[in-house]
């Protein structure tokens, strides 16, 4: 009983329901990669990362967010993009694979692939782990640009690590260095508002029902942007910022 009263009945439920979603796309990867794998790398990874925007896409909804959306027509969903959305939440995973379109890779850092079924499912889809260190950063800047060099886009969170207080962070360098090798690649913003009230950074309690405010922004090439690599991520910055703080006010 008191596990309960400290999660609330909500994170319960959503944690029963996360269970059993999650063990059956696992399966469902395993069987596609003993199959399909056989034949077809390509293949493979084309279908287990259909099961894994399943997976995110239901384990969103399961919090039952109510989404307001703008500036779709800022996404064409049949270009190949460097997605750079804030970080506000662990649950803004989930709801990348439901807002985000066509055959993408994730970025994500290396303890998400060290859980239990998640991590299999994650490197079979061909997602980009990133750790510690200057070879493994190198090794991470190298396979993304891999990947957008065979025309699938990449979902890269420039803060780093979510933000405490909601505001977004400055960005890592990283961004500059996968946009220097993909010149021609352009850079989407996307502002996701409102994650850290499903669950907030450092807790595991969920909240149902909760307004989430997504925002596609236009697009640019970095290369474009005048200015040192300081200035470039800076333009970034800003154009997040402010557009975010516009957000809130109209709320």
């Amino acid at each position: 009983m008191k596990i309960l009263t400290k999660l609330n009945i909500a994170t319960v439920i959503f944690t029963i329901t996360g269970v059993a979603i999650t063990a059956f796309c696992v399966m469902l990867t395993a069987l596609i990669v003993v199959t399909v794998g056989l034949f077809s790398k390509r293949l493979k990874l084309k279908y287990a990362h259909q099961i894994s925007k399943l997976w995110g896409a239901l384990l969103a909804l399961s919090s039952f967010p109510k989404f307001h959306i703008t500036g779709i027509e800022n996404y064409d969903i049949k270009k190949t993009y460097i997605i750079t959305p804030n970080h506000q939440s662990s649950f803004d995973i989930f709801f990348g694979f439901y807002l985000f379109k066509g055959h993408f890779c994730f970025i994500s850092k290396e303890a998400y692939f060290k859980f239990p079924g998640i991590g299999y499912a994650m490197r079979e889809a061909g997602y980009i782990v990133v750790k510690r260190g200057t070879i493994a950063a190198v090794k991470m800047i190298e396979d993304t640009v891999n990947c957008l060099n065979n025309g699938r886009s990449v979902v890269l969170y420039p803060e780093g690590t979510r933000s405490i207080d909601g505001d977004i962070r400055f960005p890592k360098k990283g961004l500059i260095k996968v946009a220097e090798q993909c010149e021609d690649i352009e850079i989407l913003p996307v502002i996701i508002d409102g994650s850290k009230n499903v669950m907030k950074t450092g807790a595991y309690k969920i909240s149902f029902g909760e307004n989430i405010n997504v925002k596609f922004l236009p697009s640019f090439k970095l290369k474009d942007i005048q200015g040192d690599e300081n200035a470039k991520l800076t333009h970034w910055h800003e154009l997040m910022s402010s557009e975010l703080k516009n957000m809130q006010n109209q709320d």
